[in-house]
């Protein structure tokens, strides 16, 4: 279960950038998996009411499970942000391109009611 959770907080730490290099080395060498938990908890910057959930749960293979789930669901909001970042981006620039009234384009070929819109 640590070396799980060793794997998601890197993974983690690498997509978010929120934590420093130095942080994340000191907590991935932590063996015990209920000082992990309680570092993690601590240390990764969640909202407060998350940390306090994580903190209040008792039996540590449920925090340990809250903790993985948080951590996923974290990497996989990063995930499709840089994904609509990177769509956004690149559907702009394809309309820019295919929005042209050449010759060549689909678009100067139409018109609608005997107006020519391109």
């Amino acid at each position: 279960m640590a070396r799980n959770l060793r794997e998601v907080l890197t993974e983690y730490a690498d997509k978010s950038g929120k934590m420093s290099k130095e942080a994340v080395k000191e907590l991935i060498s932590m063996e015990d998996l209920k000082k992990l938990t309680n570092e993690i908890a601590c240390s990764v910057p969640f909202s407060y009411t998350e940390q306090q959930k994580l903190l209040e749960e008792l039996d540590i293979k449920k925090r340990y499970e809250k903790l993985c789930s948080e951590l996923t669901d974290e990497i996989q909001i990063i995930d499709v942000k840089k994904r609509f970042r990177k769509r956004s981006k690149n559907g702009w620039t394809g309309i820019r391109e295919n929005i042209s009234c050449g010759k060549n384009s689909k678009l100067s070929d139409r018109s609608w009611g005997g107006f020519r819109y391109f």
